[in-house]
């Protein structure tokens, strides 16, 4: 990500000059500076059941880029241990199932469609992750080794110190949507850093495989915001409205969003702004080059850690 968005401002100019016939003749004959890098990222949580690790490498600009899971592939023969100084523990090279979306048919039936996604994966029965200790994460890959270590923050947000409203925002083609405005009571004399995530959701009454009525939570969309208390410390802080994109599907029976408040780490913090700011800058010739936060030793990529809460709020649209 971050090659490809450096990359990509280098050449506004060149690309301004040259025919869109002949284009990509030309880029491709384009011999760039390239050095191959594993790129490591893994997010741990006290909260969690299982610690999720991937481990790919980067690509060059020039040539085919593939999308999804495919654009870069994990690493399948890779060695990955997590140690909390005591204990070292071998991560596990897994498929993971998951559920896309639903779909509802025209007969009111659903079908839920599902993909997987290749990761290392380590129980937390097997590696707890504790508040306030520091873990380092150490890949061996295609004869290279990176490193990085993080340090979960000992605090967690309470439920009490969280307040949720409801409003209405407005999205860029101006139509307004349910919206809600998440605040934070900050921990004072500490620096802080915080993610909010909220995620959307309606129940739909739908008819199964054997005709039955049932009620199912369907995903509609989420959104994500981080917080930081400088100059703010002890204060509330606030988000932006962030937009909950109801539909008018008739089946709807009820809506609800489930909000997710993290205290985070630096790592966490960096690294989740700076990927904001490159799909913030998608792909304008004018926006500044953005380079993407690593803490990983001779590679690149993140490993960060976090402490969460969830709750939940419902939704009248």
């Amino acid at each position: 990500m971050k090659t490809f968005q450096f990359w990509q401002n280098i050449f506004v100019g060149l690309m301004a000059l040259i025919s869109l016939n002949s284009c990509e003749t030309l880029v491709n004959d384009i011999a760039l500076p390239y050095e191959e890098k594993l790129v490591l990222q893994s997010f741990i949580c006290p909260q969690d059941t299982m610690i999720e690790i991937s481990l790919t490498s980067n690509q060059p600009v020039i040539g085919v880029i593939n999308e999804g899971e495919d654009r870069y592939p994990v690493l399948k023969d890779a060695v990955i241990t997590l140690s909390d100084g005591t204990r070292t523990v071998t991560a596990k090279y897994q498929q993971i199932t998951y559920l896309d979306y639903i779909e509802i048919d025209s007969t009111g039936h659903y079908k839920e469609n599902f993909l997987t996604k290749d990761r290392y994966i380590i129980s937390t029965k097997e590696m707890p992750v504790v508040a306030g200790a520091t873990y380092t994460i150490i890949a061996k890959a295609k004869g290279k080794e990176v490193k990085a270590q993080c340090t979960v923050p000992s605090q967690r947000v309470s439920r009490s110190a969280i307040n949720n409203s409801l409003t209405i925002g407005y999205d860029r083609n101006n139509v307004s949507y349910p919206a809600v405005v998440v605040r934070i009571l900050d921990f004072p004399n500490t620096a802080n850093n915080y993610a909010v995530g909220v995620f959307y959701y309606e129940n739909l009454r739908v008819l199964d495989a054997q005709n039955r009525f049932v009620v199912i939570k369907r995903f509609v969309n989420s959104r994500q915001e981080y917080l930081t208390d400088t100059g703010q410390d002890g204060m509330t802080l606030a988000t932006q409205a962030l937009l909950l994109n109801s539909t008018n599907d008739l089946n709807v029976v009820s809506r609800n969003a489930e909000i997710y408040v993290a205290v985070t780490d630096t790592p966490y913090y960096q690294f989740n702004i700076s990927v904001d700011k490159v799909r913030r800058s998608g792909r304008n010739p004018f926006s500044e080059p953005v380079l993407t936060y690593t803490n990983v030793e001779n590679g690149l990529g993140v490993f960060a850690a976090y402490q969460q809460i969830r709750t939940a709020v419902s939704v009248i649209k």
